[in-house]
């Protein structure tokens, strides 16, 4: 049964590191797929829809636990065909609607992957670009630690997404407003 002591032992969950990957070959747990909508930057550029892909990273070293993430845009047809391939890879079914994606992806959720970093320097010399390509699913044991940790770290979003949506409320006086029948969300 869970006490209070148990609440002031438990340590405050970390929030997920970010990482950006220097190109070689890492071994990752798929812990999340978003779709990012089409849309238009302020200089008046528009961006189309992106995947995105959340990994937690398992190959030993400096970046184990670590998260990174993979951003493909579905620019035109060549790029849209290299996220089907990658769909299929990591075996599911190619949705018919670009926009079911991350539904199409759930089951893969929690898969060990394999896959390589590649950085390039930007034509434009400022910064340089990241691609990360799935090379195939591993049947990798996730360690009960990371495991842990990659719980924790959705429980986090998790809450910092409700709280999110409470805080979009607001009254008249500028403070936060709870509908009626929304409960506190923590």
């Amino acid at each position: 049964m869970f006490t209070n002591d148990d609440w002031n032992e438990a340590a405050v969950a970390e929030k997920p590191t970010f990482v950006d990957l220097p190109s070689g070959n890492y071994d990752v747990v798929l812990d999340k797929v978003t779709m990012r909508e089409a849309s238009t930057t302020k200089s008046g550029y528009e961006l189309p829809p992106f995947v995105n892909y959340t990994f937690t990273v398992l190959s030993a070293g400096e970046y184990y636990g670590c998260l990174t993430q993979k951003e493909d845009g579905l620019w035109d047809k060549n790029c849209a065909a290299y996220v089907k391939r990658d769909i299929q890879m990591l075996g599911c079914v190619v949705p018919k609607n670009f926009n079911d994606i991350p539904l199409a992806l759930q089951s893969a959720i929690g898969k060990t992957l394999n896959v390589t970093v590649k950085v390039t320097p930007r034509r434009d010399g400022k910064g340089d670009l990241r691609n990360i390509y799935l090379n195939r699913v591993t049947e990798i044991v996730v360690p009960p630690s990371l495991q842990k940790q990659r719980e924790m770290n959705q429980i986090s979003e998790e809450n910092a997404q409700r709280l999110n949506k409470v805080a979009k409320k607001q009254d008249t006086f500028g403070g936060e407003y709870l509908g009626e029948n929304e409960e506190i969300p923590f």
